[in-house]
């Protein structure tokens, strides 16, 4: 089931009991009921993984965390783009869109998280306010710089999405092959679970070694999701793809590794195809 917790405003370590009345009201994106107070020492843990969270993909990022400053505006859709069609597991190392036609998601929450690093997503694609959106039962998820698409599509929940990418760390398993299959399990199982608590099933790609920023090695994956919704499960469909890419750690003891993942709903309408999502997480380079 899609439980996610959007933080709205930016992350301070320095006033960390600012957001605690957000999240102990907010609802999620509409696919769960009002959840049960939980005590403050619960939502402080979640204000404080947060914001290890933020600090872990900047140390990753090799970019300082800094105090809050402004966050950079998306240029137009096509912007400082070619036209010239481009490989989608070989984008080019620019600072403006690695696919033409497409926005700059920065990599930047206006807060905490200040990076010169983005990813691109097709026209229609919107950032989430806050930098960070997190999934499962004890948000075990935490997607920063999170994109979404189509959100409201299910006129039963304006909170529903089609699609939403973002960038998380997680565990490189000592290598990213391994790694990254094992990332994409862990995305569709947390992500997708239906509310009868049933996982999908899961059909994994083999995964494809490419070359992202600075010739950094990296490995690409798509998972072909089968979810078992049933009445309860209003707003979900039961074909999903999630494509994951897992880069090369920093330094070869890291366990930990950036992950840029998309995914998205499958066989309904302008829904974000296989191509597009692999795209996405392929497209990681610095913004000027």
């Amino acid at each position: 089931m899609r439980n996610v917790l959007v933080s709205c405003p930016p992350i301070d370590p320095a006033k960390a009991a600012y957001p605690l009345t957000l999240m102990n009201d907010y609802k999620g994106l509409g696919l769960y009921d009002t959840p049960p107070k939980q005590r403050n020492s619960l939502i402080l843990a979640s204000v404080i993984a947060a914001v290890v969270m933020l600090a872990a993909v900047a140390a990753l990022l090799f970019v300082r965390v800094t105090t809050p400053t402004a966050g950079q505006a998306v240029p137009a859709p096509g912007a400082g783009t070619s036209t010239k069609p481009r490989d989608p597991l070989q984008p080019r190392q620019t600072g403006a869109p690695q696919v033409p036609g497409w926005q700059v998601m920065p990599i930047n929450n206006g807060g905490a998280l200040d990076t010169d690093k983005a990813y691109d997503v097709p026209p229609g694609w919107q950032p989430i306010p806050g930098g960070l959106a997190t999934f499962g039962d004890h948000d075990e998820l935490s997607l920063v710089a999170p994109s979404i698409y189509k959100q409201g599509h299910c006129a039963t929940d304006p909170k529903s999405w089609r699609s939403m990418a973002g960038l998380v760390v997680l565990p490189n398993k000592g290598n990213i092959e391994v790694g990254v299959a094992a990332a994409a399990q862990n995305v569709a199982n947390t992500v997708f679970t239906t509310k009868d608590r049933v996982q999908p099933e899961t059909e994994m790609s083999d995964p494809e070694e490419i070359t992202v920023f600075r010739n950094k090695k990296a490995v690409v994956v798509t998972a072909k999701l089968t979810v078992p919704v049933t009445e309860k499960d209003t707003c979900s469909a039961a074909s999903v793809i999630v494509a994951v890419m897992m880069m090369e750690p920093n330094k070869p003891d890291d366990s930990d590794s950036v992950t840029l993942v998309a995914m998205g709903d499958q066989n309904v309408p302008e829904a974000t195809t296989e191509r597009d999502l692999k795209q996405i997480v392929t497209s990681f380079h610095t913004f000027a």
